[in-house]
């Protein structure tokens, strides 16, 4: 009905084009208010996914378009079953990927490094810069036809969800096993260290290679 009544002939234009269409359209399914399963409190079931979020220095990728079709179907399917359904999406800070990320970008269009802003400055701009990926990302996300509710969007450094990392924490270090061993405790491990970046890396952050050396 939508298409007709925004068509001035009622025959299919020979070559389809997106945007005198899908914006309008995605525009009244957010108006609708569809999306935030608070506007649909007579239904009974429940449904919830968080959405896996994307790294916040770049933009989207086939991967990250193919994995949100099939959580939007999913989504979609269960509110067509009459369920309260969420699709929670959010962006990540990406830590060390994405310091590197933005120590290429400054040394490319103003020849500096993270020295010359010092600790505090290089984070406010880090920071900034992943909040303006952000926003990039949502309407790239959007552009997919993705039903989340965006009210509930989150970023991985906002202060609730660091806070509630920061309690996670803790009340995993304070929490004792039936032997007494903590689920949290500090002791000798080989760890990946970069003296690039003068940082411990995680393992799934590391590329091994074979190389002949001597011992």
């Amino acid at each position: 009905m939508f298409l007709i009544q925004n068509m001035k002939s009622k025959e299919l234009p020979k070559i389809y084009d997106p945007k005198k269409v899908e914006d309008k359209i995605y525009k009244i399914w957010e108006d609708s208010g569809f999306f935030n399963p608070d506007n649909l409190s007579d239904r009974k079931e429940t449904y919830a996914n968080i959405l896996p979020p994307p790294n916040a220095n770049g933009e989207l990728h086939i991967g990250h378009a193919s994995g949100y079709v099939t959580m939007d179907l999913l989504g979609r399917y269960n509110r067509m079953l009459g369920k309260k359904t969420l699709l929670l999406p959010g962006k990540d800070h990406a830590g060390i990927q994405t310091q590197v990320v933005y120590e290429k970008k400054i040394k490319k269009e103003r020849g500096i490094s993270r020295y010359d802003l010092g600790r505090d400055k290089f984070y406010q701009e880090v920071y900034d810069f992943c909040i303006d990926r952000s926003q990039y990302m949502r309407n790239q996300e959007k552009k997919l036809g993705l039903s989340a509710d965006w009210s509930r969007e989150k970023f991985t450094l906002n202060p609730d969800i660091v806070n509630t990392v920061l309690e996670t924490f803790v009340k995993m270090y304070h929490e004792v096993d039936a032997e007494g061993n903590r689920m949290i405790y500090k002791g000798k491990r080989i760890i990946n260290w970069c003296p690039r970046c003068a940082s411990a890396l995680a393992d799934v952050e590391v590329e091994h290679a074979e190389t002949q050396g001597k011992l």
